[in-house]
């Protein structure tokens, strides 16, 4: 994942057309993106600002701390066991439904710019 968001980003930095902010998928992307982009002399949150998905542990000690979206984990497991729970119970007639869990954004140095 780290190394797809390297490939992700000499991409972009090939192309010449930098946006002024990423949110990746996941935060190892965006991490293998934000090392991609230093290398080449961009400062981040300065040049281009990043925001990661999923809150790891290493979101908080890269240089600079990444911002990132926490995923309701344990909401998720609860979800997805119920659901297969009614599922058994209905002898595998599935109904179709749409759950929505609530995450949350947890704001670091990758994505504070300051404006003057």
């Amino acid at each position: 994942m780290i190394r797809d968001g390297e490939k992700v980003a000499k991409e972009i930095i090939e192309s010449g057309n930098i946006p002024d902010a990423i949110f990746a998928a996941g935060d190892f992307t965006a991490i293998g993106a934000m090392k991609v982009f230093k290398k080449h002399g961009y400062r981040i949150p300065e040049d281009i600002a990043f925001v990661g998905f999923s809150e790891q542990t290493l979101a908080r000690y890269v240089d600079p701390p990444l911002t990132s979206v926490a995923q309701p984990t344990f909401e998720i497991g609860r979800a997805a066991a119920k659901l297969l729970v009614a599922q058994i119970e209905n002898k595998g007639v599935h109904i179709p439904q749409t759950i929505t869990l609530s995450g949350k954004l947890n704001i670091r140095s990758s994505s504070m710019r300051l404006t003057k």
